[in-house]
């Protein structure tokens, strides 16, 4: 049995020299770490006294894909959107947002994109899946930790408020 510990360690120093001596670089991500804003997930449309609700917009799921070659990256998105009404009216109307920021989440980049649902028959839910592509830096696929990346639909004024509201959070 000693005769073969000899046998051993040299087979072991002839194999340790097949291995690759090249660095390996490990990535942390592949793209930056994408969210759906909770508090900008729903769009809600209001009757001619703002009091009742007569349908809603939401942001269901999404699916990232991001490309990246020596020159140019960008980001592709699939986003289900879900559509609810209590009334006849036959479509909604609607624009959403990517936004690309720092670790810091100050903006560096945001895209707004319309979004129209037509319901089908008579219908009350309805869904739709939306496939949209953002040109980035490379910088950003490269150094993809230090970045984020925010879904959400584009809410202004009253609209903000309310689902701040909704919510239970101060309005800003």
């Amino acid at each position: 049995m000693l005769y073969f510990l000899p046998l051993i360690f040299f087979a072991l120093l002839l194999l340790g020299g097949c291995q690759n001596s090249q660095p390996i670089e490990y990535r942390s991500c592949l793209s930056p770490a994408t969210s759906i804003i909770h508090e900008l997930a729903q769009q809600s449309f209001r009757d001619e006294t703002l009091k009742h609700e007569v349908a809603r917009l939401e942001i269901e799921s999404f699916t990232e894909f991001p490309q990246k070659s020596d020159k140019e990256a960008e980001l592709n998105f699939r986003i289900v959107f879900s559509a609810l009404r209590k009334t006849t009216q036959s479509k909604l109307n609607g624009n959403f947002f990517i936004a690309i920021t720092d670790q810091k989440e100050n903006p560096l980049l945001k895209k707004i994109f319309p979004l129209e649902i037509i319901f089908e028959g008579k219908k009350k839910f309805q869904r739709k899946i939306t496939e949209v592509t953002i040109p980035v830096p490379l910088k950003l696929m490269d150094q993809c930790e230090k970045y984020k990346v925010f879904i959400g639909f584009d809410l202004r004024g009253e609209e903000l408020e309310r689902n701040l509201r909704r919510l239970g959070q101060k309005t800003p």
